[in-house]
């Protein structure tokens, strides 16, 4: 059912408000007007290093090198329903989601 879906909304975009923020609230809009639980998080607003390919993550889940902005979305992600990458901003493509790395 839509109501038990958790929808995560990520924008990797640098500018607040731009084309990609609005694109991003309008979907969100969507899902919440047809029942889903919805959350949105800008990656400017967090502090995030970029991925060694230590593979530390492949043990415990999570990063263990870093105790950086994702140990603060870790929670968020978990929560929401699966992950769908959907006009990924240039900042957001890199190898590390589609290796299970941070």
């Amino acid at each position: 059912m839509i109501k038990d879906l958790k929808i995560l909304g990520v924008g990797g975009s640098p500018r607040k408000n731009g084309n990609t923020d609005l694109l991003l609230d309008s979907f969100l809009k969507g899902a919440e007007s047809a029942g889903a639980k919805t959350g949105k998080v800008l990656l400017k607003d967090y502090s995030i290093e970029p991925c060694i390919g230590c593979e530390g993550c492949r043990k415990t889940g999570t990063c263990t090198r870093f105790h950086d902005g994702m140990s603060l979305l870790y929670p968020e992600i978990e929560a929401a329903k699966g992950a769908y990458p959907w006009l990924s901003h240039l900042q957001l493509q890199c190898n590390c989601p589609d290796e299970g790395l941070h």
